[in-house]
């Protein structure tokens, strides 16, 4: 179904091939409310001296004697001018072809013609993946519309970034969000999610359903990671029957997957992960569920990759591998700003978890000021709690003597006065001696050692109790020495 900007649109089609002459019709009559037809140049001038279009598709090559006029590239200045939207069609590809579309407009986006020729149904797929998502992109963008309706950030550098990578996410290019814990990289992975999904309502319909999937791998035991992603599958021998489960790239067929936190991947199943996200011919990721299948399982999805850690310094160590990592990070990562650079998204974010309370709640403006005036070292995530607990009780008015002390007095969470009596003498000539790195470290042993003597040596109970993944517990207690260290520490 056309959107009121697309039924307004004209487009010109000028193409020497009958086939796909009115093949091409047809699929730009889906986005334009508008098409005309022209097969040569001389009526392609007629057409652009009297009309005015928004989108021109033009063939390079328009003489049929066998050799390479390139005389499409004549109209290319001439459509321009008028504003439109351009598309170049050629059989050719070689760098001088693309240099000299370039030289003309830079902007013109260029597709090999012999993609469409083949089998029943090319020129659609073609079509669909590349000339109709270029189409909604330039005239009707659900990104700006998030953007124009304060749904995203209003932070004018991350939008340009995140229209960037929008666009490579719309064309199956894997992307990478980064930045520091609670910026909110699982918010922006959902809002590249439902602009991708507005994409593929206009261009297939509303019956599309969003399918996006979220793991946060720090929360998992990396002895069940790979059973997760994988699925698992055991064959009885005598019966033939299998029994298992789905993993998340089977669910995420056809949809996105948001891996967060990628730096809780053991070395040993990034190995897999490199093998099942190698593409096969046909586009597909391929992998074998865990157990005694050799049945080899196929799935197309979209993935989005997460992080918090400097992952330039896991490379270096090695606990990160560099083919790994290129093939989930194939272009610059997109850094998310932390909150405290970006204060005019803290306003649209604070309404945004007020409209989540079941009780109606206002807030004064000089709320509003000292929240947007503070820091925000927790970034959204912090945010999101503050607001959370302002929401509760029977207040319908939320003023600044609601608020914590350590907002009103713009201080560090961990450093308001009644954490100064945790910072003793001893504590300060330890980390004038050892420093600072040195000294968490340290706390986080010994935190570490005494959650899991509360909770009876449960791991995920301890990791629960402090507050972090099961894969940092793991890491913690591999620096402690391991489970024998602890057992060592309580005699």
């Amino acid at each position: 179904m056309q959107s009121s900007k697309l039924k307004s649109l004209k487009a010109l089609v000028i193409e020497n091939d009958p086939y796909i002459l009115e093949e091409l019709t047809a699929h730009y009559s889906r986005f334009a409310g508008t098409v005309e037809q022209a097969d040569s140049v001389q009526s392609a001038l007629a057409r652009l001296k009297n009309n005015r279009y928004d989108i021109v598709s033009i063939d390079l090559n328009l003489t049929d004697d066998g050799d390479t006029h390139r005389d499409g590239l004549k109209l290319l200045p001439m459509a321009k001018r008028q504003g439109a939207f351009c598309f170049i069609l050629s059989a050719y590809k070689d760098k001088d072809t693309i240099k000299e579309v370039s030289s003309v407009d830079s902007g013109t986006i260029y597709i090999k013609k012999g993609s469409l020729y083949g089998p029943t149904g090319i020129i659609e797929r073609v079509f669909n993946e590349y000339i109709g998502r270029s189409i909604i992109m330039h005239f009707c963008s659900p990104l700006e519309k998030m953007f124009k309706n304060k749904v995203a950030t209003q932070n004018v550098e991350l939008q340009e970034k995140l229209r960037d990578i929008f666009k490579a996410a719309l064309y199956n290019q894997n992307i990478m969000l980064f930045g520091e814990v609670g910026v909110g990289k699982d918010y922006f992975a959902n809002i590249l999610a439902d602009a991708i999904h507005e994409v593929e309502k206009k261009i297939y319909g509303d019956k599309v359903k969003k399918n996006f999937h979220k793991i946060e791998l720090s929360t998992l035991d990396p002895n069940e990671m790979e059973k997760i992603l994988f699925g698992s599958l055991y064959i009885c021998e005598e019966t033939g029957e299998g029994e298992g489960d789905l993993g998340v790239f089977d669910r995420a067929n056809g949809g996105i997957l948001f891996l967060d936190e990628i730096e809780s991947i053991p070395l040993a199943l990034q190995n897999k992960l490199l093998s099942a996200l190698s593409p096969d011919e046909d586009g597909f990721y391929t992998f074998k569920r865990i157990g005694n299948s050799d049945t080899l399982r196929k799935s197309s999805f979209l993935l989005i990759t997460g992080s918090s850690v400097d992952l330039e310094r896991m490379l270096e160590e090695g606990t990160l591998k560099e083919s790994f990592y290129h093939r989930i990070a194939p272009s610059t990562p997109l850094e998310i700003p932390p909150l405290r650079e970006r204060p005019e998204d803290i306003e649209k974010l604070i309404h945004f978890f007020l409209e989540r309370s079941p009780m109606a709640m206002t807030i004064s403006d000089e709320t509003l000021t000292s929240l947007i005036e503070y820091q925000w070292p927790g970034n959204i995530s912090q945010l999101e709690r503050v607001i959370e607990e302002l929401s509760k009780g029977s207040r319908s008015k939320i003023k600044k003597l609601d608020l914590p002390t350590y907002i009103i007095n713009k201080e560090h969470p961990l450093l308001s006065k009644k954490m100064e009596r945790f910072y003793t003498k001893a504590v300060k000539k330890f980390i004038q001696t050892n420093g600072l790195k040195d000294y968490f470290r340290q706390i986080e042993k010994i935190a570490f050692k005494d959650a899991m003597i509360d909770t009876d040596h449960k791991i995920s109970k301890a990791a629960d109790s402090l507050g972090i993944g099961r894969a940092k517990a793991y890491t913690i207690m591999e620096k402690i020495g391991g489970m024998s260290a602890l057992s060592e520490g309580e005699q």
